[in-house]
């Protein structure tokens, strides 16, 4: 069994900053649901080595969960997503790439047909909380979740990341 909360508090970890997240400003009221491709095909034409930078990453855009009566539409093919104006567009670049990610600023991105505005950016450190979550995994399909999780250990163990497992119950 894996997520054991009784963990050993290691004092004085720094978030280190030659990795950071940029949030761009974005105008742009709909995008599809599944725009994952679209959206990494349409920055990779303007910015190529994303897709070859070690620790460059792109983070979905993500409307809101719920609010006022709306929730996520599910039929990827026939509905859009709809953002407002607090919604923001995330790149992870190492910080030496700073200045030419910034350079997006002012360009309009063709996201299936929907035109991405990007505005001006802010820049975040990476966050120092001792639990991280993932709304998305890739991973082998024929991991049941035993498996999975396995998996999942032994990567992090790789990466020298401690995960406590306890002996199955």
């Amino acid at each position: 069994m894996y997520w054991n909360d009784d963990t050993d508090k290691k004092a004085g970890f720094a978030v280190p900053d030659d990795v950071v997240d940029v949030a761009f400003r974005i105008a742009c009221p709909t995008l599809p649901l599944d725009h994952a491709h679209a959206l990494s095909s349409a920055l990779l034409k303007v910015m190529p080595w994303l897709e070859d930078e070690a620790y460059a990453g792109i983070h979905l855009i993500h409307g809101a969960a719920s609010g006022n009566g709306w929730f996520r539409p599910e039929d990827t093919e026939n509905e859009l997503l709809h953002l407002s104006r607090r919604t923001r567009m995330r790149l992870r670049v190492p910080r030496k790439r700073l200045q030419d990610t910034q350079a997006l600023s002012g360009q309009s991105l063709d996201i299936e047909g929907h035109p991405l505005e990007v505005g001006n950016p802010e820049l975040f450190l990476l966050s120092s909380l001792p639990t991280l979550f993932s709304r998305y995994v890739i991973t082998r399909e024929d991991l049941d979740e035993t498996q999975f999780l396995e998996a999942a250990a032994g990567q992090l163990k790789a990466l020298d990341i401690p995960c406590r497992c306890l002996p199955a119950a």
